[in-house]
């Protein structure tokens, strides 16, 4: 497997508000937020990694259309 470098990220220029877990499997590991500033805003934190001292998380923007479909299952 490829060594990857990560980045700590201490602020995101943006409050986040966690509306709730998607997918959860002995811990979270999809879960579901808004900007608390603009809540057409979505963003999903999907857990990917972990080691003895950290999880890390992969944090992307969703649109609203994306995720109709995929509450919709489509």
């Amino acid at each position: 497997m490829e060594k990857l470098e990560g980045t700590m990220i201490q602020n995101l220029g943006i409050r986040l508000k966690c509306l709730g877990d998607l997918l959860y499997h002995e811990g979270p590991l999809l879960s579901h937020f808004v900007n608390e500033a603009d809540e057409c805003e979505h963003y999903f934190y999907k857990w990917s990694d972990c080691d003895d001292t950290c999880n890390r998380w992969i944090i992307f923007k969703v649109s609203e259309n994306s995720l109709k479909y995929f509450l919709r299952k489509n």
